[in-house]
């Protein structure tokens, strides 16, 4: 019975293998989305880091053309167009080609406009663009009165950079207060010229971003119409724009690209696992027909010897039967009794034995029958008395 509950038990087995490599699957899957959606999330900081180095990158150009004494002379006392048209042009050298540069006064109106490299009409250039930063530097020079000396001889800059939408393109607008540095010369009124550039998306170390991180297929656009649902981006605030600015890549994928190498390895595994099993089950299957087989073989011996019992037990029942009827001493015919009696008990002892098959085959059936105490307790007396 004990082989039959284990063959049983096989099955249950199997499907708890079969439940352990299903969930080392499922985490093996879940594992390889956590890591690649990690790595998403790094790459955006990274971006967002980068690009905000990058501004601070093209803000800190621009402080040696304004943080400058001669730039106060030339740009708030004298209003010289031919020295701006010469000396602010030091950004290109740097790599900043700058679309729009323009100065404005200290009522805020453009005295001096360039476009690209070209000395344009101030009337024609678009003030309106930056006036949300110069309302920023207005504010913060307001806040820190007439000018004073640094501590260390070079006063803080004061700007406002942002990024803007002009005609569907994408441009970093940069406003910038003209200062002194050493403090020769002083603004005229309370509040001095600011310089104001637009400088195009794409020269905002947009290509570093994309080899320093190497982030694959960058764009950039207005709304997130541009970006997939697999991919990694930024979303940056655009001035008077409803739609912010969206840096859109594919991100790095280590955890998926693990994941398909390991592929044929947890396949082999599986297939390995089900060798195993269909090995086991076989070998069970086996097992179990040599173990019926065994079974058939020990009833059939029991039912052989029974029969083989059976038969001269009858006899010497039936010749204690015919003894007991002739004329007997008490002695002899206590004897006979016994011998009669032992037979009987023999022959209830081999139909138990036949009943161990019928028990181990699980037809045995047990009943529940009246018997005479007395007559039980007087039979095992005759039988273990003598002994």
């Amino acid at each position: 019975m004990r082989r039959l509950s284990d063959l049983g038990l096989l099955f249950p087995t199997a499907l708890l293998a079969l439940a352990a490599m299903a969930v080392f699957v499922l985490s093996l899957v879940f594992w390889s989305w956590g890591v690649d959606e990690s790595t998403r999330l790094r790459e955006q900081e990274l971006v967002r880091q980068g690009l905000a180095s990058a501004v601070a990158e093209v803000e800190a150009s621009i402080v040696p053309e304004t943080v400058w004494d001669e730039a106060v002379l030339h740009l708030d006392h004298r209003g010289d167009l031919a020295w701006a048209d010469a000396n602010l042009n030091d950004f290109y050298a740097l790599g900043f080609d700058f679309s729009r540069l323009l100065v404005i006064d200290g009522g805020d109106r453009p005295f001096y406009h360039r476009r690209n490299l070209d000395q344009v009409d101030p009337s024609q250039a678009p003030v309106e663009v930056f006036s949300a930063l110069i309302s920023k530097v207005r504010a913060a020079e307001a806040r820190r009165g007439p000018w004073r000396a640094a501590p260390d001889g070079y006063p803080d800059p004061i700007q406002a950079s942002g990024f803007v939408a002009i005609d569907g393109r994408i441009r970093l607008a940069t406003a910038s207060l003209v200062q002194p540095d050493r403090g020769s010369i002083l603004p005229q009124g309370d509040r001095a010229p600011v310089l104001l550039t637009l400088l195009p998306i794409e020269q905002v170390s947009i290509e570093v971003l994309q080899d320093r991180y190497l982030l694959g297929d960058l764009r950039t656009g207005l709304g997130a119409a541009l970006a997939d649902p697999d991919d990694a981006q930024l979303s940056i605030d655009v001035l008077d724009a409803d739609a912010p600015l969206v840096l859109a890549w594919t991100p790095q994928k280590p955890g998926t690209a693990l994941l398909r190498r390991s592929i044929l390895p947890v396949l082999a595994v599986l297939l390995a696992f089900g060798a195993v099993a269909a090995v086991m089950v076989t070998r069970a299957r086996h097992s179990w027909r040599q173990q019926m087989a065994a079974q058939r073989t020990q009833a059939e011996f029991l039912a052989n010897m029974s029969h083989e019992i059976r038969t001269p037990l009858n006899g010497v029942v039936a010749v204690a039967s015919a003894l007991e009827r002739t004329t007997l001493t008490p002695v002899q015919r206590e004897m006979v009794q016994i011998i009669r009696t032992s037979g009987l008990s023999l022959e209830r002892l081999l139909s138990d034995l036949l009943d161990v098959s019928r028990m181990e085959a699980g037809t045995v059936e047990i009943t529940s029958e009246p018997f005479h105490l007395a007559d039980a307790v007087r039979m095992l007396n005759t039988l273990l008395g003598p002994r």
